[in-house]
């Protein structure tokens, strides 16, 4: 069922009839959510009832066991936090002072955090002192579907899509080697301590390809800081970002699995092709190239 929503002015009142109705999806309980927000439900309810008028759609249908929300609910949900995210970030770039000031918007896939973020803010901070910075960790779909919003200046990830309006750029290449606590070649690797960690399509495919006996071990997991913690506490092995586990290489707390297979992993940024203010993205951008680099 596809149901078309209109357009909602983004004015103070809406902003509070929006406010609403995401209190209530969240809570699923229309006198809890007024609880919340310290209203009357009779005044949520009459809030929902303009939302409803305001865009000639029903969001939540209602009977005596309680109430659910409609499609056009859901619809409307994803332009609703949509719209209260834009909101905040207007209010976030201009000062106390009423000055617009810089304000980044960044988010990068969990696992490249502390190889870029954690450089990337210093840095930033640096050149742009005044600048907000508003830094996230997501998965690459929903970046894309952020940056498509323009609800980000800049994504890093590792599977990007084209998309008319944004530009793509290989920002640097990961090597993936297996690590271990113990193991020295892959016949001393154990099957009951590997963890597989998915490092996505790709990776899953050519390590299925090469290790037979390694694919489905206990303990599979989707991110890798989590496999790595697991080791360093358990003892086993696993995949990693060379980049990441150097340090414990260096200090022989872990060891790489000499004759174990390395898999290169492309890490991009994508930001718009005509973005509105240039020379801050280009700023952020120079930062991102120059810290993937250390």
């Amino acid at each position: 069922m596809i149901v078309s929503i209109g357009i909602v002015e983004l004015t103070a009142v809406n902003l509070i009839y929006i406010k609403t109705f995401l209190e209530i999806v969240v809570t699923r309980n229309f006198f809890q959510a007024s609880k919340n927000l310290n209203i009357a439900q009779s005044t949520a309810s009459a809030r929902i009832s303009m939302l409803e008028e305001t865009l000639g759609h029903q969001l939540f249908s209602r009977s005596r066991s309680g109430f659910e929300i409609t499609p056009a609910g859901l619809q409307f949900q994803k332009h609703a936090l949509n719209m209260m995210r834009s909101w905040e970030q207007a209010q976030q770039s201009i000062g106390l002072d009423g000055e617009v000031q810089s304000m980044y918007r960044v988010c990068v896939q969990i696992n490249l955090w502390e190889k870029l973020i954690n450089k990337w803010i210093p840095w930033i901070r640096q050149k742009d002192p005044r600048a907000i910075l508003d830094v996230d960790s997501d998965y690459s779909t929903e970046m894309m579907n952020h940056l498509s919003d323009g609800l980000l200046d800049i994504g890093v990830m590792y599977s990007p899509r084209k998309v008319q309006g944004l530009e793509i750029e290989q920002l640097f290449e990961e090597n993936l080697v297996m690590v271990s606590t113990h193991a020295n070649v892959l016949a001393e690797v154990e099957y009951d301590s590997y963890v597989l960690v998915k490092w996505g399509r790709a990776f899953l495919h050519m390590h299925s390809q090469t290790f037979t006996t390694l694919h489905n071990p206990p303990l599979a997991v989707g991110l890798g800081p989590i496999a790595l913690k697991h080791i360093l506490a358990r003892g086993g092995s696993c995949y990693q970002s060379l980049s990441i586990v150097q340090p414990l290489i260096d200090s022989k707390e872990l060891c790489i699995v000499k004759d174990a297979p390395v898999y290169p992993r492309p890490v991009y940024m994508v930001y718009s092709d005509d973005p509105d203010e240039i020379d801050r993205l280009q700023l952020a951008l120079a930062g991102l190239r120059e810290v993937s680099q250390v």
